[in-house]
């Protein structure tokens, strides 16, 4: 079974895409077949709890990152995704993990607000 952690859980995207997942097990079940993934929600609460994140990121195949900032001054958005992006990747050193990760960038990453650059920043965070 593969363990997929997604970030940002309780958003709009999140909420859909562990739907999915939780759509494909159920069709395996009813063919009477083993789960395919085990999927582990991570919401804002739990980024504050380094100990439960680095738990709920220990042995995760991929992590499919939605979580971010969007709604606040410039600075706090670019700010906020940075510090979610280096969160998420010293959590996962610390549960000694090296999952494949997804992100989910935006076409104002090309940009020069605060929600571009953070959402810049982010993803080299996460590339390095």
């Amino acid at each position: 079974m593969k363990k997929i952690v997604i970030t940002g859980a309780s958003g709009l995207v999140g909420f859909h895409m562990r739907c999915a997942f939780h759509a494909i097990n159920c069709a395996l079940n009813f063919k009477g077949l083993e789960n395919k993934y085990e999927i582990v929600a991570v919401d804002r609460q739990l980024f504050n709890d380094s100990p439960a994140l680095v738990e709920a990121l220990r042995s995760c195949d991929a992590v499919v990152h939605l979580a971010g900032v969007n709604r606040a001054s410039p600075d706090e958005v670019a700010n906020g995704n940075q510090r979610i992006a280096t969160r998420l990747i010293e959590c996962l050193e610390k549960a000694g993990s090296t999952p494949h990760i997804l992100y989910s960038n935006s076409t104002h990453a090309l940009g020069y607000t605060g929600y571009g650059k953070g959402k810049r920043d982010a993803a080299t965070i996460l590339a390095d």
